[in-house]
């Protein structure tokens, strides 16, 4: 059940193609306004190499929880209008992971919608055009937020990766 949709097979790259060709209107729609608003506050923040002592660390949290909730409505409230096609194939995922894996089946929409839709969007938007980045400093904040968010997806102990984070497993747990 590990391997579903990990692997950089021919499967999992069309997948992938297909997942951005179905979906790219879908990605700048949503995506385009959140990533605009975090490169206009002139926000950025880092959490994976903080030490939860240091004298940032609660700014640099707040920042993270701000945006990341922004990231997680983003993404729910746009739901009804997430593509067809994509719908199809998370259906598929579903039906097939049920029957040998009954317990992971929304690990693997979730690595599906996540690991090889939403995330690789976050990590480089200007290669999904979604949105040019001209500064170095706000492209971690978009990885930070894929890295979390696919954590999330795939059901893992999320304070154990970023421990400044420990405060907010409530907050994570919710997202």
């Amino acid at each position: 059940h590990m391997d579903i949709l990990r692997r950089n097979s021919c499967a999992t790259r069309t997948l992938s193609l297909f997942a951005r060709n179905k979906g790219n209107a879908y990605l700048c729609r949503v995506l385009r306004p959140f990533l605009s608003e975090l490169i206009s506050t002139g926000e950025h923040f880092e959490i994976e190499k903080l030490n939860p002592s240091d004298p940032s660390a609660s700014l640099q949290v707040e920042l993270f929880v701000k945006y990341m909730t922004l990231l997680v409505d983003t993404i729910t409230s746009s739901v009804d209008i997430f593509p067809t096609e994509l719908v199809v194939v998370c259906e598929t995922i579903f039906s097939a992971v049920e029957d040998k894996f009954p317990l992971y089946v929304y690990v693997a929409v979730g690595s599906f919608v996540f690991l090889r839709f939403f995330c690789p969007a976050l990590v480089s938007p200007e290669s999904e055009s979604i949105i040019e980045i001209s500064e170095a400093p706000y492209k971690r904040p978009f990885i930070t937020l894929a890295k979390v968010i696919q954590s999330l997806a795939n059901g893992s102990d999320n304070v154990a990766r970023w421990p400044v984070l420990e405060s907010q497993s409530q907050f994570l747990e919710e997202c």
